[in-house]
């Protein structure tokens, strides 16, 4: 999925350029360089509303936060083990996920 983003990105970034070859100079690097500014700031934005994970909550031992975090995450699928033992939940996703 990533190269695939990748050639689309780099795809639409030759396009865009072949748009603007037309305009004058002067104005043609400004019009370039203020495409990005709307994408930079719908990023920025979605990053200060993503909830932190809950391995990292849990290590802060906010086991509460870590509850909240799963529901928002997983809505109505938070398993029982999960909500009732996050540390359990938390110590067996590091065990699964731990490089060899």
């Amino acid at each position: 999925m990533f190269e695939l983003s990748l050639c689309v990105g780099l795809t639409l970034g030759c396009v865009v350029t072949l748009m603007f070859m037309s305009l004058p100079p002067d104005y043609s690097w400004r019009v370039m360089v203020a495409c990005p500014l709307p994408q930079g700031v719908l990023l920025l934005v979605a990053l200060l509303r993503i909830p932190e994970t809950p391995r990292f909550l849990m290590n802060q031992g906010l086991e509460d936060e870590v509850r909240a975090c799963l529901v928002i995450c997983r809505g109505s699928r938070v398993s029982h083990i999960e909500w009732n033992r996050p540390a359990d939940c938390v110590h067996a996703l590091d065990t699964l996920y731990r490089d060899p």
